[in-house]
């Protein structure tokens, strides 16, 4: 189904990159770091536009730009696991009040986002029953280097960088939700508020 939701982060969010570019290792962090960095604008709507049936870059924009994407983490009540439900800059209805700051190895992100999404029937009865067990479980900056379908770069972010750690404050958040700093606001509906825009 296709739900929208408002998220808040009253706190400003930090993640750090994981070291994985495409999924796989790098084998230089540091360059990696400064490739990434060549463009420290990230967008949270898209760069390329549909124009006659064909995609161009906006208006404004130039070659190599990046783009946010994340993963939202919701406890599955039936098995203990996680639903994952991925979003990005092509699910964003709003992100006027919205920032976004990329650093070096970090980025950090603040303010009101709303997005939509489409979840199983399943999810969304999860969410409605403990929302504030609703999380980012890991974000990402997308380097598209030209127009041609695969020159990209997705540089991925977690918590803390390391797998094991992230792993605890995962569970910090989902068994301890009011404690935590990762605490998200949601606000949800299943058309979008004229009261949101």
């Amino acid at each position: 189904m296709k739900i929208f939701l408002k998220l808040i982060f009253e706190e400003k969010q930090e993640y750090v990159f994981s070291g994985f570019v495409n999924n796989s290792k790098v084998e230089d962090f540091d360059s990696a770091i400064s490739e990434l960095s060549e463009n420290l604008a990230v967008l949270t709507t898209p760069g390329h536009e549909t124009i006659n049936m064909r995609e161009n870059i906006k208006e404004g924009l130039s070659y190599p730009f990046n783009e946010f994407y994340f993963k939202i983490g919701i406890k599955n009540t039936s098995n203990g696991m996680l639903w994952q439900v991925s979003s990005g800059v092509h699910d964003v209805e709003k992100s006027n009040n919205f920032k976004l700051e990329l650093e070096g190895s970090k980025i950090y992100f603040s303010g009101e986002l709303i997005i939509k999404c489409n979840i199983k029937d399943a999810c969304y009865s999860d969410l409605l029953s403990d929302q504030s067990r609703l999380f980012i479980e890991e974000c990402s900056v997308k380097k598209i280097n030209s127009n041609s379908y695969n020159d990209y770069k997705t540089f991925r972010f977690t918590y803390t960088g390391d797998w094991n750690r992230d792993k605890e404050i995962k569970k910090d958040i989902i068994e301890n939700p009011n404690k935590s700093s990762r605490k998200i606001i949601i606000e949800h509906a299943k058309s979008l508020k004229k009261s949101w825009l």
